[in-house]
């Protein structure tokens, strides 16, 4: 079957799914000799390899090698193989699996096994690393090694003999390797130095609505009259004026189509006559760029709404504090009022008064009584005199706070004489009936004083 595929000596690799028996590793057994099959799965951004009907390698590209194929080689995972043989036997013409490779390993890949059409039991094995898709290569190395047959037993074909058989053995690699191109899901794709399109696989040609045939040998300009096509031209130019390879993100409106989304590589080959033209591969990343573009807008959505909330709050702080000191201020202005309202008085080295104005709340007489005590204790008074004269009506919340203030001032020795009381006062009083037994009163202030100084004798 291998020389009826017409594989050159050395091409390939022929490594069972199971390893090999001989001492060499596996990247020994390759010829990297950069012919159209090692082109065109090099510029594959992840690892694929091709199998026969035996399950053994016939190629496989850098990136296989590099990521799953490492010295002395690694079984695959007996669910990867039977995925391959079911797709060989014919039973299925595509399937996935996920496996970890190797087996034991902790690496997991999804696995896509696709039949090659137009070949005799060949099959595609394309590997994605789970759960994050690895990175673009910038180009795809290849390390030179030994072509020499190896305790495998493959059997190649010399190079030498027939040219009828071996002209034969290049169209049917080239008829293989035409198989591969169209298998592969993503767009592939070769340019000339003018924008002309000398390959393009299947799948390049379905994202423009139409076949190979169709697109080969027309120029960029004229597969996609659009503005975007002077983008792609001027990074064609790019690759093959700097030798180097490119990563890009384009994107690409179809025909009367919404805008997709391509990660495409490029990078420069150099054919037999000299020229040098640009082979790509666009992958279509359009659900995961707008999952990507979505999710960085509901950041940027997040971030001002905390931005947005943190003002707000430094605000309200803001306004917190300059309400407290608001507050703070009215409460002094209102301690200063009552202080003017109800003033302490010394009336002798043993007394003191207070004039009541105003109306007396709970708020005043509770601010009152703790600035009587203060006073009493400070100056060591043994008599205080409440007078009335500046309150022109009582209610019996009133009654119940001059009797509060009385006790309390009893409680630290002080007795207390009220004076002032006027004739509505004093009916209102009486009707209300409050306890005002025990409490002193008098007429004037001057009369209280001299009572106190009779009861001191």
């Amino acid at each position: 079957m291998r020389e009826r595929l017409g594989f050159r000596a050395g091409s390939g690799v022929r490594g069972s799914l199971t390893g090999c028996a001989d001492r060499r590793t596996l990247s020994d057994r390759f010829d990297t000799s950069p012919g159209p099959m090692h082109v065109a799965l090099n510029i594959f951004p992840e690892p694929v390899a091709i199998l026969d009907s035996h399950l053994e390698f016939r190629e496989m590209n850098a990136l296989w090698r590099e990521a799953l194929a490492p010295a002395g080689g690694a079984p695959l995972a007996p669910a990867v193989r039977t995925a391959v043989r079911a797709v060989l036997e014919g039973k299925l013409e595509r399937t996935e699996v996920e496996a970890a490779a190797p087996p034991e390993g902790d690496a997991r890949y999804r696995f896509t096994v696709v039949a090659i059409p137009g070949t005799e039991a060949l099959a595609l094995l394309h590997a994605r690393a789970l759960p994050a898709l690895p990175a673009l290569p910038a180009t795809a190395a290849v390390s030179p090694v030994s072509s020499a047959p190896h305790a495998c037993g493959a059997a190649t074909v010399r190079g030498e003999g027939d040219e009828v058989a071996r002209a034969q053995a290049l169209a049917e690699e080239n008829h293989v390797l035409r198989a591969v191109i169209d298998t592969m899901p993503s767009a592939i794709f070769v340019k000339d130095r003018h924008g002309r399109f000398v390959v393009v696989n299947k799948a390049y040609a379905a994202l423009h609505g139409s076949t190979v045939e169709e697109v080969l040998r027309k120029s960029q300009r004229e597969v996609h009259e659009s503005e975007e096509s002077e983008g792609y031209l001027r990074a064609d130019a790019e690759v093959i004026r700097s030798g180097l390879a490119k990563t890009m993100l384009d994107v690409f409106t179809p025909r009367g189509g919404e805008p997709r989304y391509l990660q495409v590589t490029k990078q420069p080959v150099v054919r037999r006559s000299g020229e040098v033209q640009v082979l790509g591969f666009a992958s279509d990343i359009t659900e995961k760029h707008l999952a990507e573009l979505a999710r960085d807008e509901a950041l940027r959505e997040l971030s001002a709404a905390v931005e947005g909330a943190r003002r707000e709050a430094e605000e309200k702080a803001a306004l917190a504090s300059e309400l407290d000191r608001r507050l703070a201020e009215i409460q002094a202005q209102n301690e200063e009022i009552l202080t003017l309202s109800a003033p302490i008085l010394e009336m002798d080295a043993s007394t003191v008064g207070v004039p009541l104005l105003g109306a007396l709340d709970e708020a005043r007489a509770a601010t009152l009584t703790e600035r009587l005590l203060r006073a009493v204790v400070a100056r060591k008074a043994r008599d205080v005199i409440l007078d009335l004269t500046g309150i022109e009506a009582v209610d019996e919340n009133t009654a119940g706070r001059l009797v509060g203030i009385v006790r309390a001032l009893g409680l630290l020795g002080a007795r207390a004489v009220v004076t002032g009381i006027r004739p509505a006062v004093a009916q209102t009083l009486v009707a209300l009936g409050g306890d005002l037994s025990g409490i002193r009163t008098q007429q004037t202030p001057g009369a209280a004083l001299r009572m106190l100084a009779q009861m001191r004798r």
